[in-house]
């Protein structure tokens, strides 16, 4: 499948973005990778940090490719895409999937499901992922950078 593809079935929207909206993106990537990083804050709280941090990054791409994602499943949506976008590899979509399922829980069901390993691990793809996202803008969309 292709983005003209998820367009084609209602999965995307058009979308004109600018160098402010990317930027604005990045902000928040970074803002949740240091909040991730707080002293005191619980696990789960890091994580769902950390997740968002990744999450945001696929927005950034999906958005640098001119679509957005409307109506529902928006987070099992923006991880498939960085497939199509930053051509991310099956394992890493699957690795961001089950975070996704994880954080779920967390936010939603109960709390201290998540473990130190996890938060770390979702840190670590977070930060590789923001620097493929920053590389690839710069590849492919360079004129949405400062």
């Amino acid at each position: 499948m292709t983005l003209s593809d998820w367009l084609r079935n209602s999965w995307l929207q058009k979308h004109r973005t600018s160098r402010e909206e990317i930027q604005g993106l990045l902000s928040v990537v970074d803002r949740s990778l240091q909040d991730a990083e707080t002293p005191g804050l619980s696990l789960d709280g890091r994580f769902n940090q950390a997740y968002n941090a990744a999450l945001q990054c696929a927005v950034a791409a999906l958005a640098a490719e001119g679509f957005r994602l409307p109506g529902q499943s928006k987070h099992y949506r923006a991880i498939d895409s960085l497939a199509l976008t930053l051509g991310e590899t099956p394992e890493n979509v699957r690795l961001l999937d089950a975070a996704r399922k994880k954080r779920h829980v967390a936010v939603y069901e109960r709390s201290g499901s998540i473990t130190d390993v996890e938060v770390e691990e979702i840190m670590v793809y977070a930060r590789e992922l923001r620097s493929r996202l920053l590389n690839w803008l710069k590849k492919n969309h360079e004129e949405l950078l400062p």
